[in-house]
């Protein structure tokens, strides 16, 4: 391997991770030869001093406590472990045996920086929870447009229809004293206005109402257009499949709204049958 890959002494070590003291938890277990050999020692609890020669060491453990300083714990041949600040490492030892590679740390830098990215979106995301809740109560009739605008990288729609289906409970219930029928949600309260437009109920596979219109000149926007369901659709989630039963696109429609989830409409020239 190329040698500009490999980290073999502390003093290098120190420049390639640069102020960032997690990453010297890669020492661990790795043998450190000493500059100089003489180790003076005083241990005053049990009242002994002395002096000792050692050419190296292994790194024994790496203390990384946020309440105090960074150390290092090194285990010499007889089995006697020392420790050692930070800046005592780094004037006391050199070599490091097997060495690092830069790819250990590329490695544990895009860990550190995917698991603060996480934590970043996760924040984010409750952020907006809690503002699509405030719209409910604020602003209710522009709550999808507010969702569609700022949340959908963060909220998928099924969580917001979830979120949304609990507020419509919870507002029914505290203010009409009533629990609302869930069976009022989805197809069931347009099942007159889809029978009406020639679809028809189908248990096998994935139950859904379900009509067949031909492939050529087939438009989405003309579809969803000429329906005459969809200003009373409530959670409404429509598939496309060609009459080989593949899915070739999905959208998500509420309150008029249609939004795509897959659209794979445009590769394909096959019969279409949306569900």
């Amino acid at each position: 391997m190329d040698n500009n890959l490999q980290i073999d002494n502390v003093q290098s070590f120190v420049k390639a991770i640069g102020d960032n003291d997690k990453f010297w938890r890669l020492l661990h277990k790795k043998e450190v030869s000493r500059l100089k050999e003489e180790v003076k020692y005083k241990d005053q609890k049990r009242n002994i001093s002395g002096v000792k020669y050692y050419t190296q060491g292994k790194v024994y453990a790496v203390h990384e406590l946020e309440t105090s300083e960074m150390s290092i714990e090194v285990e010499y041949r007889d089995g006697l472990i020392f420790r050692y600040k930070k800046e005592q490492f780094i004037r006391k030892f050199s070599n490091i045996s097997p060495p690092i590679s830069r790819q250990e740390i590329f490695e544990l830098v895009r860990s550190e920086q995917e698991a603060k990215d996480a934590q970043k979106w996760k924040a984010e995301k409750q952020i907006l929870l809690e503002k699509v809740k405030n719209q409910f109560e604020q602003n209710f009739l522009n709550v999808d447009n507010f969702y569609q605008a700022e949340c959908t990288e963060y909220i998928s729609f099924q969580e917001y229809q979830t979120e949304k289906l609990n507020y419509v409970q919870s507002w029914v219930q505290n203010n009409l004293n009533s629990t609302p029928d869930l069976e009022q949600n989805g197809t069931y309260a347009i099942r007159d206005l889809l029978n009406a437009e020639g679809y028809r109920w189908r248990t096998i596979g994935w139950s859904a109402w379900c009509c067949t219109y031909p492939a050529q000149d087939f438009s989405i926007q003309q579809y969803f257009d000429n329906a005459q369901w969809i200003s009373h659709a409530c959670g409404i989630e429509v598939r496309f499949y060609d009459d080989l039963e593949n899915m070739l696109a999905k959208y998500h429609v509420d309150s008029g709204q249609f939004i795509p989830v897959i659209n794979n409409l445009s590769e394909v020239h096959l019969n279409i049958n949306p569900w």
